[in-house]
């Protein structure tokens, strides 16, 4: 607030009685570390190593390695950085295997039909 209008010093207390914001406002100051590039670049090595690994098992990995991170902030990062690993689809896994399974039962009625019961 203190942008120094004019050449008189407003007290801080005064100033906040006009204006209209809590005095602790006006003098605190964010401790924040950016470490986030360094972050992400963990986040996307653990990733590549270990695709199918979500958010989760990615900030357990990081707290292994001495990341002091909250889960939410990488929940967060992942979602923002569209790290989503390659999904199993278990679906389509169960009818390739059904097909499968159909196959090697038609070649086995076909051998024995024919006489030949050795594989």
């Amino acid at each position: 607030m203190r942008s120094g209008w004019g050449t008189e010093k407003v007290p801080e207390r005064r100033e906040c009685c006009v204006l209209g914001p809590p005095r602790n406002t006006q003098r605190y100051q964010t401790h924040r570390v950016d470490d986030e590039p360094g972050l992400v670049h963990e986040m996307r090595l653990l990733a590549r190593q270990r695709p199918r690994f979500g958010s989760g098992r990615i900030y357990r990995l990081l707290m292994q390695r001495g990341w002091t991170v909250n889960e939410k902030r990488v929940q967060r990062l992942w979602k923002r950085e569209h790290m989503q690993g390659s999904r199993k689809n278990i679906a389509s896994d169960a009818f390739v295997a059904v097909v499968r399974m159909v196959a090697c039962v038609t070649v086995l009625d076909t051998r024995i039909k024919c006489g030949r019961t050795a594989l």
